[in-house]
């Protein structure tokens, strides 16, 4: 254990050294995957160049295109995180740019080369995150001053920076309308009040808000006391509700409920429970006081105060929270419902706090600079004519507001507006009044985006969308007439998946559409899977991905030069030429049953000069519970056949992701036609779990092992040791999580001893040298009877490991963490040339610092890491 001890230290002190050596060499690496294949939400126009625009994703940053589209690079060098819902920039510095994501505002003052972190924004700090589906377009800059930017959150905050990011300042538009409709106006008694956020589902009638406090008495003479009670409040624009008070005695905890009473929205109402129903009210040692709401969800906060017994000349104060103390007081949902946000304080003024819903738009004209405009998801339209000084609900405006739009310089005072449901308006009194351009949208399509051209205003685009369906629609007379379109002409070369649905595609999940202020033909969408471009005015879009790549890889595997991308969503395909462009092998087009998540690919050469292409898929659950498939081909991936004998059902028990999935996919060395498959998941219900599957076929039936390793809770753990290829090796999570070791290919197993992190990978050289990525990493040279440590990096989780053939001291390994966050300390790729003793940083210039795949390529002699993209760096 010293001598671990020893390494570990050696190895992070040399990991510090080399890293600042690395980021004077700069490794550049080289993007070779596939363009699409996620979510892309926000686009925003250069104000200079029509070719420059950029566009945010939900998984791996953002994006530029400087030749309209036709190709994408990534930028995300010092993005704080990955999802990326909102995106300005400056109309007077087409260099400065802003992005929200979901911790936060970034700024860049170089045209997205590089970020700063805006760190009063974070989750820690005012918490202005995105939302998914609700940031429309929440980031604003003035029109004069590039400094001066707007921002809006999920959780219904706005702010304003007049200092470039560097500070913040909450601006309160809430109070206008909480004001204007007398909510929680002051409290019942005392200075202040107690206030709850929540959120209820609609028509849920065992969804009850649980106030609690248990109760000392502390001395109190309660003999006298006749009732208790609590006065409730809920806001104006809240479902009707209703409220009751319970209490509880102790000894035998009986318990006691008030009637349910009907709470009006914008008053308090008094809840009172007679204590006379009990023999000694000094018995009582917990009160509630649960709220519900009928028929319709809320999202947003209710209030409590005046929470007291009373008696004779009596006043008992259980609650009135005139200062800060909320203590003893538990917020917490009724029958295990998971939709109550469990949060207690206090207020002393009218509460202009957030409401939970997210800011949708921000914006501000570019005539004054001091007209802005907000669109919040709840509370409606909000308007400040001094630059979110001062703020007016606009209380006449259409319900439903998404999104607004300032025309331009040539008719200052006209906005357009997205409103959901009731469709497109326009105002020409600076966002004072609206106007319906095209009435109340049918369906459950709902008006989402919507942009004009500053040359000629009346030339209209706008985004409508239900789900995964949508469209653009289009007017050139200033909303009198509309047209729509949802089809593009598919780039099956930038995207190569599912080819087999044609050359033209149906647009899915549209989220912003941006235009070029200089080039009003020049439009992008972003969307689902599929984002758009069009030079023409929106005649004709065609898909626009080529390196704009949210492909989430969970397999790279080399034979040759050829090269197999196994990824969720949008399963197997190859590249011959270092990936520059890649060919879809399964499925060609949607196939239920078989479309998924892709998680294992495994080429193999046959005697006849074949490739054997073997891979795990996880179908789409589609009118049923798709059990995990293994797909074959032996005839380089012209057909594909399924394997019998693996379990019809899904595991759900001990998984990594709550169902069980393929994970790992490994052949014997030495025999093509014994190859092995891991599903995560113990046994349950009466079946048999998941675990090891061995085939002796190629991959047409697999058997379950009788014996299995002391956990099936995996991720990509499994390595056959090419010294002797019965000799398995299984890394393991969960509570018995460590390594695994089997002498007789999977009949029967040992756990190496002291060895007790989760394993979320493993991999045997070529000489038997085996490491196992968890926390740290680990190598064994006795074949796994006993591993030691050699890194030590914190933080992170190694979970792509690679090593060279020629060279089994050189090795890679990519440490990782689980959420969108990109700049946790440790993270990146690293590699070793003596086996471990010292490290240095080759993270470089990746797009994507967080892989949780390496391969290394002996033949091009390249390293591929991959993740959400794949990237590759000569070696």
């Amino acid at each position: 254990m010293k001598n671990q001890v020893k390494i570990a230290i050696a190895a992070s002190f040399l990991i510090g050294a080399a890293c600042d050596a690395a980021r004077a060499a700069e490794p550049h690496w080289t993007w070779c995957g596939w363009g699409g294949g996620g979510w892309f939400w926000s686009s925003a126009a250069d104000p200079v160049d029509a070719n420059t625009f950029y566009m945010g994703g939900d998984v791996n940053g953002l994006w530029k295109t400087v030749d309209g589209g036709r190709s994408w690079a990534f930028m995300n060098n010092g993005l704080p995180n990955y999802e990326v819902y909102s995106l300005a920039v400056a109309p007077s510095d087409r260099n400065t740019v802003y992005a929200l994501t979901v911790d936060g505002v970034a700024v860049s003052t170089d045209g997205a080369k590089s970020w700063t972190h805006c760190i009063d924004t974070k989750r820690s700090g005012l918490n202005v995150g995105a939302s998914r589906g609700g940031s429309i377009h929440a980031l604003a800059v003035d029109y004069r001053n590039p400094r001066i930017v707007y921002a809006g959150g999920k959780n219904g905050r706005a702010v304003k920076s007049i200092d470039g990011g560097a500070s913040w300042t909450e601006m309160d538009y809430l109070s206008s309308r909480k004001a204007e409709e007398g909510e929680i106006a002051k409290p019942v008694s005392g200075s202040g009040f107690g206030r709850i956020a929540v959120a209820t589902n609609p028509n849920d009638w065992s969804n009850y808000i649980r106030v609690q406090k248990f109760l000392s008495q502390s001395g109190e003479d309660w003999s006298d006391a006749k009732t208790i009670s609590a006065n409730v409040f809920i806001p104006k624009d809240a479902p009707a509700g209703m409220a009751a008070t319970i209490v509880v005695q102790s000894g035998g905890w009986a318990w006691k409920e008030g009637p349910m009473q009907t709470l009006k929205p914008g008053t308090w109402t008094e809840l009172e429970y007679p204590l006379s129903l009990f023999a000694d009210p000094g018995s009582v040692n917990m009160v509630h006081f649960v709220v519900r709401t009928n028929g319709k969800g809320y999202q947003g906060e209710i209030a409590v105060d005046a929470f007291v017994v009373k008696g004779g000349s009596k006043r008992i104060v259980l609650g009135e929270w005139d200062g800060a103390d909320t203590e003893g007081w538990v917020v917490s949902p009724d029958q295990n419902t998971k939709s109550v946000t469990k949060s207690f304080k206090t207020s002393k003024a009218p509460a202009a706090a957030p409401s939970g819903a997210p800011v949708c738009t921000i914006a501000v004209s570019g005539a004054n600079g001091q007209t802005v405009l907000l669109c919040q998801r709840q509370r409606g339209l909000f308007r400040s004519p001094d630059g979110g000084k001062t703020w007016r609900h606009l209380a006449d405006a259409p319900a439903g507001a998404r999104c607004v739009f300032w025309a331009g310089k040539s008719r200052p005072s006209t906005w357009y507006g997205a409103f959901d449901k009731n469709g497109f308006f326009v105002s020409n009194d600076d966002g004072l009044t609206w106007t319906s351009l095209n009435g109340p949208i049918p369906g459950d399509f709902g008006a989402r985006d919507v942009v004009c051209s500053w040359k000629n205003p009346d030339l209209i685009y706008g985004i409508v969308g239900a789900g995964f369906g949508g469209y653009i629609a289009s007017s050139a007379d200033g909303g009198k007439t509309w047209a729509k379109t949802g089809s593009f002409k598919a780039d099956n070369k930038g995207n190569p998946t599912l080819p087999g649905n044609g050359p033209t595609g149906g647009m899915s999940g549209l989220q912003n559409i941006a235009i070029s202020p200089v080039n009003p033909d020049y439009l992008h969408m972003a969307g689902n899977w599929n984002p758009c471009f069009t030079h023409d005015g929106g005649k004709v879009w065609v898909e626009s991905v080529r390196g704009a790549d949210i492909t989430c890889f969970h397999d790279i595997r080399h034979l040759g030069t050829e090269t197999y991308g196994a990824a969720m969503d949008e399963g197997i395909c190859m590249t011959t030429d270092g990936g520059k462009f890649w060919k879809a092998l399964c499925p060609i087009k949607w196939k239920p049953g078989l479309s998924g998540h892709q998680w294992q690919v495994l080429p193999l050469k046959l005697p006849n000069g074949q490739t054997r292409i073997v891979s795990t898929v996880s179908p789409w659950a589609h009118n049923g519970d798709f059990p995990v498939k293994v797909i074959v081909s032996d005839d380089s991936g012209k057909t594909f056949v399924e394997a019998k004998g693996l379990p019809t059902y899904r595991t759900h028990l001990n998984t990594m992701w709550g169902e069980g999935h393929g994970r790992t996919l490994q052949a014997d060395p030495t025999n093509p036609d014994v190859i092995y498959v891991g599903i995560d998941g113990d046994p349950e219900n009466g079946h048999a779990g998941g675990g090891l599957f061995k085939s002796t076929d190629g991959g047409k039936t697999f058997t379950q092992m009788k014996n299995q390793p002391g956990s099936r809770r995996m991720m990509y753990g499994l390595a056959i040791d090419p010294t002797n290829p019965k000799r398995l090796i299984w890394g393991a999570c969960g509570n018995t999580a460590g390594v695994y070791v089997s002498e007789d290919g999977g009949e029967s197993w040992t756990k190496t001893p002291g060895l007790n992190d989760w394993i979320f990978r493993v991999e045997a050289t070529d000489k038997g040298i085996i490491y196992a990525g968890g926390n740290q990493l680990y190598r064994s040279d006795d074949h796994g009877k006993s591993f030691r440590v050699v890194t030590n990096l914190k933080g992170v989780t190694i979970c792509g490991i690679a090593w060279d053939p020629a060279n089994e001291n050189r090795v890679w390994i990519a440490g990782t963490t689980w959420s969108s966050n990109s700049d946790a300390p440790n993270t990146g790729v690293y590699e070793t040339t003596d086996g471990g003793k010292t490290w240095h940083s080759i993270t470089g210039d990746i797009g994507y610092r967080k892989p949780i795949v390496l391969r290394y390529n002996a033949t091009t002699k390249e390293l591929w890491a991959a993740g959400p993209a794949a990237f590759k760096l000569k070696r």
